[in-house]
């Protein structure tokens, strides 16, 4: 996708996430754009419900894949949220944060080549909202500033969405 149309993609996004009132919706709506613009075998994106406890609220791609990935990679996930950093890793067999017997698949063979994590960050208040958005790539796939980039602006947005969803229901109520 060229540079224009990624710009295209990010400048519709706020509106339409303002529209989606459903987390899950708005979770799936998220994973669509960020897989129209980068590459990924799957994607995920998780809401902490506890301290290190998440709950997947959308999965897109090879959901197998992104499944037993997230198992494999809950160290990296806690650490991004809790640093409000984002993670890019290209050799994920070779990094010390994933756990390879939850991110092998059967035979013990690698299901999980590379991996981008963006915190979705906790914007404070009684409303406060965190998880990550995370891409999966089963095969061989050198991930760049620029994606880590587009995948950062998503869960920044996805982050506002979430919590303004949160406090209109509250409204509501």
């Amino acid at each position: 996708m060229g540079k224009y149309n990624e710009l295209a993609v990010l400048y519709e996004v706020s509106p339409r996430l303002i529209e989606l009132r459903e987390p899950r919706e708005l979770a799936r709506q998220v994973l669509d754009w960020a897989m129209s613009m980068i590459e990924a075998s799957s994607g995920v994106l998780v809401q902490e419900k506890k301290h290190g406890i998440f709950e997947v609220l959308a999965c897109r791609g090879d959901e197998k894949l992104a499944r037993s990935c997230l198992g494999g990679v809950h160290s990296l996930l806690v650490n991004s949220v809790r640093q409000g950093k984002s993670e890019i890793v290209n050799n994920a067999m070779e990094d010390y944060r994933v756990t390879t017997d939850k991110a092998n698949g059967e035979g013990g063979k690698p299901v999980l080549s590379g991996l981008l994590c963006a915190p979705i960050l906790d914007l404070g208040g009684a409303e406060s909202v965190s998880g990550a958005v995370l891409l999966f790539h089963s095969r061989a796939q050198e991930y760049t500033a620029r994606d880590i980039k587009l995948l950062q602006c998503l869960a920044c947005q996805t982050g506002m969405a979430l919590q303004n969803n949160r406090r209109g229901r509250k409204l509501c109520l």
